[in-house]
Protein backbone atom coordinates (compact mmCIF):
# COMPACT_ATOMS: atom_id res chain seq x y z
CA UNK A 1 0.00 0.00 0.00
CA UNK A 2 1.43 3.00 -0.88
CA UNK A 3 -1.51 5.45 -1.07
CA UNK A 4 -4.01 6.47 1.46
CA UNK A 5 -7.61 8.60 0.85
CA UNK A 6 -9.07 11.31 2.70
CA UNK A 7 -12.60 12.67 1.39
CA UNK A 8 -14.05 15.75 1.87
CA UNK A 9 -16.08 17.94 -0.43
CA UNK A 10 -16.29 21.49 -1.88
CA UNK A 11 -18.40 22.75 1.09
CA UNK A 12 -15.07 22.58 3.28
CA UNK A 13 -12.56 22.32 0.03
CA UNK A 14 -12.36 26.54 0.39
CA UNK A 15 -11.33 26.56 3.98
CA UNK A 16 -8.81 24.02 3.52
CA UNK A 17 -7.23 25.60 0.16
CA UNK A 18 -7.27 28.62 2.53
CA UNK A 19 -5.39 26.65 5.39
CA UNK A 20 -3.06 25.00 3.20
CA UNK A 21 -3.20 22.19 5.00
CA UNK A 22 -5.26 19.31 6.08
CA UNK A 23 -6.07 19.52 9.67
CA UNK A 24 -7.09 16.78 12.85
CA UNK A 25 -11.16 17.94 12.66
CA UNK A 26 -11.64 20.16 15.62
CA UNK A 27 -15.41 19.41 15.91
CA UNK A 28 -16.36 16.87 19.28
CA UNK A 29 -19.78 15.33 17.64
CA UNK A 30 -20.77 12.10 19.19
CA UNK A 31 -18.40 12.38 22.15
CA UNK A 32 -15.65 11.56 20.04
CA UNK A 33 -11.93 13.21 20.70
CA UNK A 34 -11.13 15.48 17.94
CA UNK A 35 -7.42 14.95 17.71
CA UNK A 36 -7.25 13.05 14.07
CA UNK A 37 -6.61 13.88 10.73
CA UNK A 38 -8.15 10.43 9.05
CA UNK A 39 -8.13 8.67 5.66
CA UNK A 40 -8.86 4.84 4.10
CA UNK A 41 -7.07 2.71 2.39
CA UNK A 42 -10.53 2.11 0.18
CA UNK A 43 -10.07 4.91 -2.95
CA UNK A 44 -13.19 4.47 -3.18
CA UNK A 45 -14.37 5.97 -0.04
CA UNK A 46 -15.57 5.08 3.52
CA UNK A 47 -19.29 5.53 4.65
CA UNK A 48 -17.97 7.07 7.92
CA UNK A 49 -16.30 10.09 5.76
CA UNK A 50 -17.77 13.38 6.54
CA UNK A 51 -18.53 13.90 2.95
CA UNK A 52 -20.82 10.75 2.78
CA UNK A 53 -23.79 12.04 5.12
CA UNK A 54 -24.99 14.33 2.72
CA UNK A 55 -25.99 12.08 -0.50
CA UNK A 56 -28.77 13.73 -1.23
CA UNK A 57 -27.13 16.77 -1.58
CA UNK A 58 -24.66 15.42 -3.81
CA UNK A 59 -27.35 13.09 -6.23
CA UNK A 60 -28.58 16.64 -6.62
CA UNK A 61 -25.41 17.72 -7.87
CA UNK A 62 -24.80 20.46 -4.97
CA UNK A 63 -21.77 19.58 -4.23
CA UNK A 64 -19.26 17.18 -5.38
CA UNK A 65 -17.13 14.36 -3.40
CA UNK A 66 -13.19 15.33 -3.17
CA UNK A 67 -10.87 12.80 -2.28
CA UNK A 68 -7.00 14.11 -1.50
CA UNK A 69 -4.32 11.12 -2.14
CA UNK A 70 -1.46 11.24 0.45
CA UNK A 71 1.68 9.19 1.27
CA UNK A 72 0.62 5.83 2.88
CA UNK A 73 3.69 6.51 5.12
CA UNK A 74 2.82 9.49 6.63
CA UNK A 75 -0.09 7.60 8.38
CA UNK A 76 -0.92 4.62 10.51
CA UNK A 77 -2.85 2.01 11.87
CA UNK A 78 -6.02 4.24 13.66
CA UNK A 79 -6.08 1.56 16.42
CA UNK A 80 -1.89 2.23 16.71
CA UNK A 81 -1.71 6.16 16.39
CA UNK A 82 -4.17 6.46 19.64
CA UNK A 83 -2.32 4.04 21.99
CA UNK A 84 -1.25 7.08 23.12
CA UNK A 85 -4.31 9.25 22.90
CA UNK A 86 -5.31 9.57 26.52
CA UNK A 87 -8.80 10.21 25.21
CA UNK A 88 -9.46 7.45 22.91
CA UNK A 89 -11.02 5.19 26.23
CA UNK A 90 -11.87 1.68 24.92
CA UNK A 91 -15.26 2.89 25.77
CA UNK A 92 -14.97 5.57 22.71
CA UNK A 93 -13.05 3.43 20.94
CA UNK A 94 -15.75 0.18 20.96
CA UNK A 95 -18.27 3.01 20.46
CA UNK A 96 -16.64 3.89 17.50
CA UNK A 97 -16.13 1.00 15.90
CA UNK A 98 -20.03 0.21 16.34
CA UNK A 99 -20.99 3.26 14.78
CA UNK A 100 -19.26 2.42 11.97
CA UNK A 101 -20.13 -1.51 11.97
CA UNK A 102 -23.87 -0.72 12.37
CA UNK A 103 -23.62 1.46 8.57
CA UNK A 104 -21.33 -1.65 7.29
CA UNK A 105 -18.37 -0.29 7.49
CA UNK A 106 -14.70 -1.97 8.37
CA UNK A 107 -12.30 0.03 10.56
CA UNK A 108 -9.35 -2.36 9.11
CA UNK A 109 -8.86 -0.04 6.05
CA UNK A 110 -9.11 3.21 8.66
CA UNK A 111 -5.88 5.22 8.99
CA UNK A 112 -5.11 8.34 10.93
CA UNK A 113 -2.36 11.13 12.13
CA UNK A 114 -2.40 13.63 14.52
CA UNK A 115 -0.23 16.39 12.92
CA UNK A 116 -1.68 18.29 9.99
CA UNK A 117 -0.93 17.06 6.01
CA UNK A 118 0.66 21.08 4.16
CA UNK A 119 -0.52 20.97 0.73
CA UNK A 120 2.62 20.52 -1.18
CA UNK A 121 2.51 17.08 0.18
CA UNK A 122 -1.00 16.03 -1.67
CA UNK A 123 -0.06 13.93 -4.67
CA UNK A 124 -3.47 14.39 -6.67
CA UNK A 125 -6.89 16.04 -5.64
CA UNK A 126 -10.04 14.60 -7.11
CA UNK A 127 -13.62 15.33 -7.76
CA UNK A 128 -16.97 13.36 -8.53
CA UNK A 129 -19.87 14.24 -9.18
CA UNK A 130 -23.20 11.83 -8.64
CA UNK A 131 -22.50 8.76 -11.56
CA UNK A 132 -20.16 10.09 -12.67
CA UNK A 133 -16.02 9.03 -12.03
CA UNK A 134 -13.07 10.86 -10.62
CA UNK A 135 -11.47 13.92 -12.18
CA UNK A 136 -8.17 15.36 -11.68
CA UNK A 137 -8.28 19.42 -10.41
CA UNK A 138 -6.06 21.59 -9.54
CA UNK A 139 -6.59 22.05 -5.71
CA UNK A 140 -3.33 24.23 -5.73
CA UNK A 141 -4.59 27.58 -8.08
CA UNK A 142 -7.03 30.13 -6.52
CA UNK A 143 -10.35 28.81 -7.70
CA UNK A 144 -11.67 30.19 -4.50
CA UNK A 145 -14.41 32.44 -4.24
CA UNK A 146 -16.32 34.65 -1.61
CA UNK A 147 -14.71 35.49 1.71
CA UNK A 148 -15.64 35.46 5.25
CA UNK A 149 -18.05 32.74 5.95
CA UNK A 150 -19.60 32.20 2.48
CA UNK A 151 -17.19 30.49 0.10
CA UNK A 152 -16.95 28.18 -2.72
CA UNK A 153 -14.71 26.14 -4.87
CA UNK A 154 -14.59 26.39 -8.67
CA UNK A 155 -14.82 23.04 -10.52
CA UNK A 156 -16.04 22.39 -14.45
CA UNK A 157 -17.73 25.94 -14.76
CA UNK A 158 -19.37 25.51 -11.62
CA UNK A 159 -18.84 27.69 -7.69
CA UNK A 160 -19.37 25.14 -5.49
CA UNK A 161 -20.45 27.56 -2.34
CA UNK A 162 -21.29 26.79 1.40
CA UNK A 163 -21.72 28.52 4.67
CA UNK A 164 -19.48 27.76 7.79
CA UNK A 165 -20.78 28.04 11.26
CA UNK A 166 -19.93 27.49 14.44
CA UNK A 167 -21.70 26.42 17.79
CA UNK A 168 -21.21 27.02 21.11
CA UNK A 169 -19.38 24.55 21.51
CA UNK A 170 -16.77 25.05 18.67
CA UNK A 171 -17.90 22.64 16.28
CA UNK A 172 -17.77 23.69 12.73
CA UNK A 173 -20.40 22.55 10.08
CA UNK A 174 -21.83 23.45 6.53
CA UNK A 175 -24.93 25.07 5.30
CA UNK A 176 -26.70 27.11 2.46
CA UNK A 177 -25.05 24.97 -0.65
CA UNK A 178 -25.92 25.97 -4.00
CA UNK A 179 -24.14 25.18 -7.02
CA UNK A 180 -23.94 28.66 -9.17
CA UNK A 181 -22.49 28.42 -13.29
CA UNK A 182 -19.52 30.74 -13.66
CA UNK A 183 -17.91 32.51 -16.38
CA UNK A 184 -14.22 31.15 -16.44
CA UNK A 185 -11.62 33.48 -17.47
Amino acid sequence: MTHVYHFTDTARLPWIIGSGELRPSSNRRGGFPADLLWATTNPAGDKTASAAYAKQLHKDGVFQIIRVTLDADAFGPWRDVIKGLPDWTEQRVADLERAAKSIGQDTVEWRCRVAPVRDYDWLAVDAKRHNEGWRRIDATQAYCVGHGLRRGFVIGGYAYLATQERDGTGNVSYSNFARAGVTEA
